[in-house]
């Protein structure tokens, strides 16, 4: 108990300490990339794609980036790629709305939407009981600063009390990330270029349709996602894309009730 106050304190002074930006570590739930338009579109059979890490938060330090880059995913079988060309086409022809509103769509395929954003996340992780874009990374603090070599770690996570909370108690139940390979050094000042590796087989990939991540990254502190903040539109119940040997459509209901589709 005594140690896990000593942490929860020094997890608040990580909140407002000013460093690194943090990208991916060993033991983050998930991998945060960008849906580009058109980048599984190859004629030839893709056995492997690499993605770049995009950050989920909103703030930005000024003092070089800590944490790994790149994932490259290998293995991808034929009805894995097919389904991805597919998601593609879904997001052009059914969710264009959601992207052009914030004005960040284009009509070239080949230009990056910032709005749709890409999760890896392990085949078995449960969505309905844990959510989108909790790291659940009980080693978070020790990696940062014995592995990376950090001076202080800098908790990157999910914004606002609630959401701090759930990551918290969450760590120690989720498995992080399955990887196949991870680079040894994490001390380079910009970020780790030497992709971290892992198997097809064992992801699925998630693209987001709610606004509800955009939300909480801005600290919204309501236990809920039906209560809007003074001026801003409510935030939505989750609503994503699964992607794998199928594609699903996951949408929370009222009272914590899913529905899932196949699409």
């Amino acid at each position: 108990m005594m140690m896990k106050c000593v942490s929860i304190c020094f997890l608040a002074m990580s909140l407002v300490s000013q460093g690194h930006n943090n990208l991916f570590f060993p033991g983050d739930a998930y991998f945060s990339s960008e849906w580009k338009f058109g980048q599984f579109d190859e004629e030839d059979e893709m056995k492997s794609i690499e993605l770049r890490y995009s950050r989920l938060s909103l703030g930005i330090m000024a003092c070089g980036y800590a944490g790994c880059e790149k994932l490259k995913i290998e293995g991808l079988s034929l009805m894995y790629q097919n389904n991805l060309k597919k998601v593609n086409e879904l997001l052009l022809n059914e969710y264009k709305a959601l992207a052009s509103k914030r004005n960040v769509y284009v009509d070239d395929k080949k230009e990056i939407n910032r709005f749709f954003r890409l999760l890896v996340y392990n085949k078995d992780y449960d969505f309905k009981e844990r959510g989108l874009a909790f790291k659940y990374n009980e080693d978070w603090a020790r990696i940062q600063k014995v592995e990376a070599k950090r001076r202080h770690a800098i908790y990157d996570g999910v914004g606002g009390k609630y959401s701090v909370l759930k990551d918290w108690e969450g760590s120690s139940q989720v498995k992080g990330l399955k990887t196949t390979h991870m680079p040894k050094d994490l001390t380079p000042e910009m970020g780790v270029e030497e992709a971290v590796k892992g198997n097809a087989a064992d992801y699925v990939f998630i693209i987001p349709l709610s606004n509800t991540i955009d939300r909480m990254m801005e600290g919204d502190e309501e236990e809920t996602y039906t209560i809007a903040g003074k001026g801003k539109e409510p935030i939505e119940l989750l609503k994503f894309i699964v992607v794998a040997e199928k594609i699903q459509l996951y949408e929370k209901l009222p009272e914590n009730k899913w529905q899932v589709t196949e699409l």
